[in-house]
């Protein structure tokens, strides 16, 4: 329990880093439009987070399905912001509404009308799969282009998540009570924080890397 709590602190502390980091950064750049993206994928993860951390303190429909359909808009935000980075299409699509729909009817559904964690962690792993992959992809096209060390590096990083995610998908859907989940290993419970803290740091150096480039070229 101590130690959950410790790294949920440290993400947290990180989410605050990345946040102050990515201000700094909007008044050098002020017409970088990835950055208004990393901020609202900030605000996002910091509601969500807030919300599912106090999931003992209020109901579970604002802590489990709200709180989780926050943070997967906030993982939306983070795409839409590296493809403004890479300089890719970055307008808010339609199509961005279906994951979130999904979640949300998904967690509803799980939560209430038939109970099954094991369903919503496997809902939620099967989005951050999707969504990982797809930022891998962008990297490793952007990496024949341009800056191939760091978007290679940022690819590979992206498909390592999205195997994690995986595993997380495949842990919960072979055990026989959602309980068992819960005490299987500390690393499964705890991945979707270990990435974003990773995550985090990962993009601190993507974003520096590519905005460089661009005020040298």
């Amino acid at each position: 329990m101590i130690a959950n709590s410790l790294i949920i602190y440290i993400v947290l502390s990180s989410l605050i880093l990345f946040t102050l980091f990515n201000l700094i950064l909007k008044i050098v750049y002020k017409s970088e439009k990835a950055i208004n993206f990393f901020l609202y994928f900030c605000i996002c993860y910091f509601i969500g987070l807030a919300l599912t951390t106090l999931r003992n303190e209020i109901s579970d429909f604002l802590s489990i399905v709200i709180g989780v359909t926050i943070l997967v808009l906030g993982y939306i935000f983070l795409y839409i912001g590296a493809r403004a980075l890479l300089g890719l299409s970055c307008k808010w699509r339609n199509r961005y509404l279906i994951p979130i729909f999904l979640v949300l009817f998904g967690f509803y559904i799980f939560s209430y009308i038939y109970y099954d964690l094991q369903m919503r962690i496997i809902i939620f792993s099967l989005f951050s799969i999707s969504y990982s992959i797809a930022l891998s992809y962008i990297f490793w096209i952007d990496s024949l282009k341009k800056l191939k060390t760091i978007n290679t590096i940022a690819s590979i990083y992206f498909i390592i998540v999205s195997i994690v995610f995986l595993l997380r998908a495949l842990n919960a859907s072979t055990m026989a009570y959602a309980i068992e989940f819960l005490y299987s290993t500390k690393f499964m419970v705890l991945s979707p924080y270990i990435a974003l803290f990773c995550t985090l740091f990962i993009f601190m150096f993507i974003i520096s890397a590519h905005l460089r480039y661009k005020r040298q070229n």
